[in-house]
């Protein structure tokens, strides 16, 4: 095979997928035996053991019962109960033992090697080398975005779907007819959005549309040479003003340049061997080429956009089981992470010296919206220099660093009004805290001009103009000898979130990462200068792992690997207590519905039993009303607030006292527990209610003696169940019609992604035995999912409430003082 051959050999294939095993050595178990700290072990360890424990006990979770009082699984988004990740995890032999953290880590890192192989894989299918697609993907992927986002876990998936899908349409757009990417499209859709982090696949969907933009700019496609923008302002403006405005992102500044023989064979044509890398050849802009034909708007440029977003559509379709709950249960019930003021957005900022220093010393960046690691960033940030030299760059090159320097002012918060303005109007940004983790989007930038500057350099019309770019590369390396040199500005307000700072990084540590990038950077001039670069490519290749490895192995938070939780010991846990168990940090902050935030701002407290009986009830019109009852002290033992109109038969009027004490005797045993469901027995003496520790929800359905009943908020927040005299048996469920929707679209989606997919990918002669397969597999998985929502087993949870044991509602003292002021945890006032 030639050195420009489009196909990846298995030694390559081999080492990439080794890879994240060789710089993230520190976390294999056994060897390193470290793991990253802070919220790696803990919060999405903890929901997705939490999620499992209930899919394998027999019922798939809509509701948790403890977590934050009472949430909906959705909130433990973490958990990724709809992404293959934690399935696999959960099969694996030891999960249950104690080994949730190690499969968890070997498959992420397993995930990373086959995210950098599908990028590679694109590289090379553009005719760019072995050598230089394995660097450029390298500093693209693994950097210190990653390792913050490996830090919680679940991003790390929207961070490797983004270069699923990224690659997937790279792929799509270079050759139409192939079978398998846009199927690939709608899995890495999927894989992505269903990641578990919202704001990760916020920013992973903004740097795939980036990429998509600025993909015609980079590559050529067989049949097109124009791309989207051009599309549009032809179809928009019409063929006046196409000429002028579309040739910014189509039309380089180049002379033309002749075509290869092989103008007629599939595939984009090679440049020949580069003078730069021996093993590379690099894309022409689209443009380039001479006679190249002219975009359609009703050709297949336009097809393509439009297959491409109906596979990506397909892919959402396949997330709705993950969406719809997540948006209809979670987000439009929270309190404490949704509609938020500009300055809790604006937390864990970070100063300008912090953001430089990603450039020169990652060390001391902000872990939180730190992106550096490779000191191969700094040349790519300093290619319009190249113009300096004469060397004429693709007119998409400038809106793409514009573009770059504005995800940098975004990262400034505050200082600057980008962020504030993204804030206000961007959809969902206001949701989302810490502004320079848009720093997510940045390795793609510098991906893009770097295939954009070699490009240009190909084309270049002297042996100065090819040559430029090492000089440019040498430039590079004086200043990051001297940038140390600035030590007070460079140190100046870095804050405690510096790596630096968290590890106490030893000087020589940070000396020997100083000294590898620069060595880096002089071997990338010389492999950039000379014309057959062997020795340098050595070089350069050590440096740069020598320097990820020091920098990742220091950049986050670490611990000591600690065994997880054993099955057995949340079954005991069960056993004794039916609620989410919270660890050392809680379930996180934020997450709780909005009852819940405003009960806590109030100072209500929260009802320590699962269910106990109230024999006595004082009506109130509205909460505000129950808040001023229960603020009063007037209730005694046996007595609750309910909010409404007194029903017939349960409980007392609204004009009874509410000092009466109960009479008879009450008596409550659990005989059912799943996450979904709860079955009490009930001895009443005389009709009473029956509260629940669950905060009142819509989707709660309850059963008194297979009777349906309404079911009243107590307490300003839990629910009250009317149970009559003697025997009951309540039975209460959780409904979920925005999660029954969502895997009703999610199981049509995958039959027809199936569909596709045999059709595309199965020969003839094997379809009539896929068809039935692709179909009945999906409605037989949803089918079980429907079934599993009440039907699991029990959990064994032992709860029995008598008459004896009695709970006192009341107001916390120290916020009945100040009732006039409700402030939530993070400082807002509500309304």
């Amino acid at each position: 095979m030639s050195r420009t051959g489009r196909k990846t050999t298995p030694w390559w294939s081999l080492a990439i997928l080794l890879q994240p095993f060789l710089l993230l050595w520190w976390m294999l178990p056994g060897i390193g035996g470290l793991s990253i700290a802070n919220d790696y072990p803990v919060y999405c360890i903890e929901h997705q053991m939490e999620l499992m424990f209930s899919v394998w006990n027999g019922s798939f979770p809509l509701f948790v019962p403890g977590f934050y009082q009472g949430q909906t699984a959705s909130a433990l988004t973490l958990g990724q109960i709809y992404h293959p990740i934690s399935w696999l995890c959960s099969i694996m032999p030891g999960y249950r033992d104690g080994l949730a953290l190690v499969w968890n880590t070997l498959f992420r890192l397993l995930t990373l090697g086959l995210a950098q192989l599908a990028l590679f894989s694109l590289l090379r299918r553009v005719s760019i080398g072995a050598f230089l697609a394995w660097l450029l993907t390298t500093i693209t992927i693994y950097n210190l975005r990653m390792l913050d986002l490996f830090r919680f876990a679940a991003s790390l998936e929207a961070w490797t779907g983004m270069f699923f899908l990224i690659s997937a349409l790279g792929w799509h757009w270079m050759d139409r007819k192939r079978p398998f990417p846009p199927v690939a499209i709608a899995l890495s859709t999927w894989w992505l959005t269903c990641s578990g982090h919202p704001q990760a696949v916020y920013y992973s969907f903004m740097g795939v549309l980036l990429f998509l933009i600025f993909l015609p700019a980079v590559t050529r496609s067989p049949r097109e040479s124009s791309g989207p923008l051009r599309c549009a302002i032809r179809y928009c403006a019409g063929p006046r003003w196409t000429s002028r405005v579309s040739t910014y992102f189509n039309t380089p500044s180049t002379p033309d340049i002749q075509q290869s023989p092989s103008r007629d064979a599939p595939g984009p044509p090679r440049l020949g061997p580069s003078r730069l890398f021996p093993a590379a050849s690099f894309p022409t802009a689209p443009g380039a080429l001479k006679n190249s034909p002219q975009p359609s708007v009703g050709g297949s440029l336009a097809r393509f956009y439009a297959v491409t977003a109906g596979w990506v559509a397909l892919g959402l379709g396949m997330s709705m089981a993950y969406l719809l709950p997540f948006y209809f249960e979670f987000m439009l019930h929270n309190g404490g992470r949704v509609g938020q003021t500009y300055q809790w957005a604006n937390s864990y900022s970070e100063s300008l010296a912090s953001t430089v220093n990603n450039f020169f010393l990652p060390l001391r960046s902000n872990v939180h919206g730190a992106f550096g690691g490779p000191a191969l960033f700094l040349p790519l940030v300093m290619l319009p220099l190249l113009r300096l030299a004469g060397l004429r760059l693709h007119r998409a090159t400038w809106p793409l660093w514009a573009l770059g320097l504005l995800a940098f002012l975004h990262m400034q918060g505050a200082r600057t009004p980008v962020h504030y303005l993204a804030w206000k109007f961007l959809p969902l940004a206001s949701n989302f805290r810490v502004a320079a983790r848009i720093s997510q989007v940045l390795p793609i930038v510098f991906l893009l001009l770097a295939l954009l500057g070699l490009a240009a350099t190909r084309a270049a019309d002297s042996s100065w103009q090819r040559r430029s770019p090492g000089l440019l590369a040498a430039g590079a390396a004086i200043l990051y000898a001297i940038y140390p040199l600035t030590w007070r500005w460079s140190t100046l307000q870095q804050g405690i979130y510096t790596p630096q700072h968290i590890n106490r990084v030893p000087i020589s540590h940070e000396a020997a990462c100083q000294a590898l990038g620069l060595v880096s950077l002089v071997a990338a001039a010389l492999c950039l200068y000379l014309r057959r670069p062997r020795w340098p490519r050595v070089l350069l290749a050590v440096t740069l792992l020598g320097q990820l490895g020091l920098v990742l192995s220091w950049g986050t938070w670490l611990q000591r690997q600690e065994p997880t939780p054993t099955w057995e010991v949340m079954r005991q846990r069960k056993q004794a207590d039916l609620r989410f168990y919270e660890g050392e940090y809680g379930p996180g902050d934020g997450l709780e519905s909005d009852d819940v935030l405003e009960h806590e701002v109030r100072g209500g407290s929260f009802q320590p039993e699962l269910a106990r009986i109230c024999s006595q009830a004082i009506w109130a019109d509205d909460r505000d009303s129950a808040y001023e009852i229960l603020r009063s002290g007037q209730l005694d033992k046996w007595s609750c607030v309910l909010e409404g109109q007194p029903s017939r038969g349960a409980g007392a009027s609204r004009s009874q006292s509410a000092g009466t004490s109960g009479q008879g005797s009450y008596t409550v045993e659990l005989t059912l527990a799943t996450f979904n469901r709860q079955v009490f027995q009930v001895q009443a003496s005389a009709p009473a209610w029956l509260l629940l520790r669950h905060p009142l929800s819509a989707n709660w359905r309850a059963t008194v003696n297979d009777s349906q009943v309404e079911l009243r908020r107590a307490d300003a927040l839990v629910m009250a169940v009317p149970v009559p005299r003697g025997t009951a048996t309540v039975d209460l469920r959780y409904h979920s019609p925005s999660a029954q929707l969502g895997a009703l679209l999610s199981v049509v989606s995958t039959m027809i992604l199936g569909l596709l997919a045999v059709r595309r990918l199965v020969p003839a002669r094997l379809r009539p035995l896929a068809l039935p397969l692709v179909l009945l597999l999906p409605l037989v998985l949803g089918m079980l999912w429907y079934y599993s929502l009440y039907a699991g087993r029990h959990l064994g949870t032992q709860y029995t409430w008598t008459d004896g044991q009695v709970h006192k509602p009341h107001l916390a003292p120290e916020l009945e003082r100040r009732p006039q002021v409700r402030r939530a945890p993070d400082g807002r006032v509500l309304p």
